[in-house]
């Protein structure tokens, strides 16, 4: 009876909070009006197979006043980067686009960098989603979560290694992208179900 009423209370909260979340239900949106345009976006999410979310870290200072040490924050220390790694295609306009946007940074031949202007991405975003088969048998995405990345720039594409002893395999690149700070907003998916009854919308063996 306890492993049934445990069990019982454990599919309430997945659907409660519709499922557990998958790895693979993300999208990227890293766009830039000279280099990566919008119109490569979808091209970049189909190709795109690994990524990360950005993270950050608060210093902190010990502080003695005569009772127990205490330790207080004073700085955000964010890692600064993420990566994607994506397939590479024979004719591939985003490995392209990657790789101009990358060489704009600095003239190799003047020795000039850029203004930090002309090759930063002011806002890229990185959603979670879930995704519900709806009655009418579609499959409609949410967001659940938006993280936004500011003043983010391509740091290194990743070298490609050539071999003749793999013949079934394919080319996998990674792209390194800096960023300023990020923020996180989580999107209101509501309380589709109460205790121990589904919302007659939403069944939560539909989550994908």
């Amino acid at each position: 009876m306890a492993i049934s009423n445990s069990l019982d209370r454990l599919i309430n909260n997945l659907g409660k909070h519709r499922g557990l979340a998958k790895p693979y239900d993300f999208r990227v949106d890293i766009t830039h009006p000279r280099y990566f345009p919008q119109t490569l976006l979808d091209d970049f999410n189909t190709m795109l197979q690994d990524t990360t979310l950005p993270s950050k870290v608060y210093s902190k200072q010990p502080v003695y006043y005569g009772g127990p040490l205490e330790n207080f924050p004073y700085v955000a220390t964010y890692n600064g980067e993420i990566s994607c790694t994506l397939i590479l295609r024979k004719r591939d306009p985003v490995y392209n686009a990657l790789h101009k946007w990358h060489q704009s940074i600095i003239n190799p031949f003047a020795h000039t960098v850029s203004w930090p202007d002309d090759y930063m991405c002011k806002q890229a975003k990185i959603f979670l989603e879930y995704k519900v088969l709806e009655k009418n048998e579609t499959i409609q995405p949410n967001i659940t979560s938006e993280y936004t990345l500011y003043d983010l720039w391509p740091e290194s594409i990743t070298e490609i290694p050539l071999t003749q002893s793999s013949q079934n395999e394919y080319i996998r690149y990674t792209v390194t992208f800096c960023f300023r700070q990020w923020i996180k907003k989580d999107s209101e998916i509501g309380d589709p179900t109460s205790a121990g009854n589904a919302g007659s919308d939403f069944n939560p063996d539909f989550v994908r």
